[in-house]
């Protein structure tokens, strides 16, 4: 598993991923900022305006319900990638000839995902900082990042939840179109229903659903969907995995 780990990285790190992933998780912070700015501009010139509560934390917190969109729809091309690869390159017998388990490639695949989506997602919550100073909101208050911080965490979780279906898709797919197919749907489909009650229960439509209240963004229920989804996709990931090892 440590050796699919680090080999599964280093050919992300190859790619064209890293430029992919890391511009996609910062537009979100950026396209929110020059919104946030043009508030203040039309503001200070007196023109009239929505009553908009420009803060820190609906900036972090609210905004970040979007932004956390691109951040997943990124570490879902990254996923796609990991377990699409073999079948646009041609390498999958190469893969299955490996002296390794199933279960090694599987869970290999998944936590060299989890550390790449941890640092997308970090990526993406510095630059909405960074993006936050440059239009000129002020001093940023150690309990509003603390809060939103943790938030930002919650639905970092919940992303990867969704990544071990994803990679299944891939595979069954035989490569990228299809999951990044998904990726979109699921991006557009967060949008439009993020306001629904059941989008607090719906894993794929979580990150972007309602507005979190006490730093918790999710109920007890929320979570043990996430759970079922995540050990969902992987036991099916996993058994696609072993059947394609036995032909």
């Amino acid at each position: 598993m440590a050796a699919v780990f680090s080999a599964e990285l280093m050919k992300l790190r190859r790619s064209w991923m890293p430029a992919a992933t890391v511009l996609t998780a910062i537009a979100g912070p950026v396209f929110a900022a020059l919104a946030v700015w043009a508030v203040l501009t039309l503001e200070q010139s007196n023109v009239p305006v929505p009553q908009i509560d420009v803060t820190w934390s609906s900036f972090l917190v609210e905004g970040g319900s979007f932004t956390i969109l691109l951040v997943f729809f990124a570490v879902m091309l990254a996923c796609a990638y990991v377990f699409g690869r073999e079948y646009q390159e041609g390498t999958l017998e190469i893969l299955a000839a490996a002296p390794l388990r199933s279960s090694d490639i599987v869970f290999g695949k998944l936590a060299a995902l989890l550390a790449w989506t941890a640092a997308v997602s970090a990526i993406s919550f510095a630059a909405s900082i960074v993006a936050g100073y440059a239009v000129g909101m002020g001093p940023l208050a150690a309990g509003d990042l603390w809060s939103a911080f943790g938030i930002h965490v919650q639905r970092t979780l919940v992303c990867f939840s969704g990544l071990p279906l994803v990679g299944w898709i891939a595979m069954r797919g035989r490569g990228l179109l299809l999951p990044a197919t998904f990726g979109v749907t699921t991006v557009f489909a967060a949008v439009w229903l993020r306001s629904l009650p059941p989008a607090r229960y719906i894993p794929y439509l979580m990150p972007a659903a309602g507005t979190p209240e006490s730093g918790v963004a999710f109920p007890a229920a929320s979570w043990i969907l996430v759970v079922l989804t995540m050990v969902a996709g992987m036991a099916v990931s996993l058994w696609e995995m072993t059947t394609q090892d036995a032909v």
